[in-house]
C-alpha cells in the first residue's frame, strides 16, 4: 500500500480538533497526518500533541512554525517534513462557517 500524507496547517484552531479525530478514523491504513500549528495564541498546539498522544498507533506529526507563515507557508513546512516514501500528498482544509471577516 502505498503511503499516504495528509498535511492540515492550523492556526487558533482549539474548537476544531474534535473534528481531527474523524480525520484519525480512516479506514485506509498506510496514512501520514502532519499538523501545522501556524503560531496559534490559544490551545492549539497543545491539544494536537495530546491529540498526538492518544493515538500512538497512528504516524501523527505536530509541527511549529517559527513564525507565523498563513496556510500557503504552513503547507510548504508540513511537506518538508512528509516521509520520503510518501506517494500522494492532500491538503485537508478546516473550514469555520462561523468565521466572520472585517471590513
Amino acid at each position: 500500500m502505498d503511503l499516504i500524507s495528509i498535511i492540515v496547517p492550523l492556526y487558533n484552531a482549539e474548537q476544531h480538533i474534535p473534528k481531527l479525530e474523524m480525520l484519525l478514523e480512516q479506514t485506509y491504513e498506510n496514512l501520514e497526518f502532519i499538523f501545522v500549528d501556524d503560531c496559534s495564541t490559544d490551545s492549539t498546539k497543545q491539544l494536537l500533541l495530546e491529540l498526538q498522544q492518544r493515538h500512538q498507533e497512528k504516524l501523527i506529526q505536530v509541527i511549529s512554525n517559527d513564525h507565523n507563515m498563513g496556510a500557503g507557508g504552513s503547507r510548504n513546512n508540513g511537506l518538508a517534513h512528509t516521509c520520503e516514501v510518501s506517494k500522494y500528498v492532500y491538503f485537508h482544509i478546516l473550514r469555520n462557517k462561523e468565521v466572520k471577516h472585517s471590513g
